[in-house]
């Protein structure tokens, strides 16, 4: 899928486009996995990385991503990080 047509299925507040456009940014970051669900005003994104996740770095990432993307719909971001397969979160952020 062209980067493009993933952005403008991002803007439509598709959870799976979103999830792929962090992904891309945070890979580079050594953050291995990034899901995505939406509901209602609330984007929930849930992080896996084998090391702990800088919390700040993070939010502040994805909510650069959220602000350009321009999805008005979309009020909360809900940001889990997981260690490794560990179940614990080790930052949350609402």
């Amino acid at each position: 899928m062209a980067q493009s047509s993933i952005l403008e299925i991002a803007k439509q507040r598709n959870a799976e486009a979103i999830a792929t456009l962090i992904n891309r940014s945070i890979q580079a970051k050594g953050i291995t996995t990034a899901k995505a669900t939406l509901e209602q005003e609330c984007l929930s994104t849930d992080l896996r990385s084998p090391k702990k996740i800088n919390q700040k770095a993070m939010v502040s990432l994805i909510r650069k991503g959220m602000l350009s993307l321009q999805v008005k719909t979309i009020k909360e971001l809900d940001i889990t990080a997981y260690q490794s397969d560990y179940e614990t979160a080790s930052d949350r952020e609402l």
